[in-house]
């Protein structure tokens, strides 16, 4: 009787299904919430809400504060615009 690649077990496949969901999974609920509670992490999660600014809004344009921040960039570069990215 011939043998079925490896890649077709279908034990191995579910193991390696489980172990992409376990994975998945530590990061989700342990790498990220202990990021987030980093001091570093904390300070700029807190001024982003602080901004209003909505980190699962689909376009920053779309935000309160972003006409803000886009007119002191455009006051940038036209204050000094041969600073940035060789203008």
């Amino acid at each position: 009787m011939p043998q079925m690649p490896s890649g077709s077990n279908p034990v191995r496949r579910i193991a390696s299904f489980a172990a992409a969901v376990a994975a998945v999974a530590t990061v989700w609920l342990v790498v990220l919430p202990a990021a987030g509670n980093r001091a570093d992490v904390r300070g700029l999660i807190e001024r982003n809400e602080r901004l209003g600014i909505d980190p699962s809004a689909k376009f920053y344009t779309e935000l309160p504060g972003m006409q803000g921040f886009l007119d002191n960039i455009d006051s940038a570069l036209r204050r000094h615009g041969e600073s940035f990215w060789g203008r």
